[in-house]
């Protein structure tokens, strides 16, 4: 009997919730921005097949609240850092060029503007993004 009482008194101990709760969040956030993010794209190319029936407000309001109590909860790790590869740089050219594409698709009608418009922001992603890697 005094074993088990020890053994449950330990387990309580060395669990660590807030470690695991603080885990499940952060899954959840990067779930939920990744089903927002598709279905903004889906929406951008088929015109109201999604907001017929769903309100994406309602799932960029939990990606929020999510991404504040990850920011908050969230300890700083020490940071190592690691050398960048080609696969990184690949990751970096396809999100600039989707970003590109993105884009011309949609200000496409404004003429040359939409040229210069998704040029400059396909840029922005990369310069943006190379020194996110370098502190990583």
């Amino acid at each position: 009997m005094k074993k088990s009482k020890e053994n449950i008194r330990k387990t309580i101990e060395n669990s660590k919730p807030p470690r695991k709760k603080l885990e499940i969040t952060r899954e959840l956030l990067s779930t939920m921005l990744i089903i927002f993010l598709l279905l903004v794209l889906i929406e951008t190319v088929w015109q109201g097949s999604v907001t017929n029936y769903i309100n994406t407000n309602y799932i960029l309001i939990i990606v929020v609240i999510l991404g504040i109590i990850t920011a908050l909860v969230a300890k700083e790790k020490t940071k190592r850092l690691k050398k960048i590869t080609r696969k990184d740089y690949a990751l970096i050219a396809v999100t600039s060029v989707a970003c590109t594409l993105t884009i011309w698709y949609k200000t496409q009608n404004l003429g040359w503007i939409s040229y210069s418009v998704s040029i400059i922001a396909g840029a922005l992603v990369i310069l943006l993004s190379m020194p996110v890697l370098k502190e990583q």
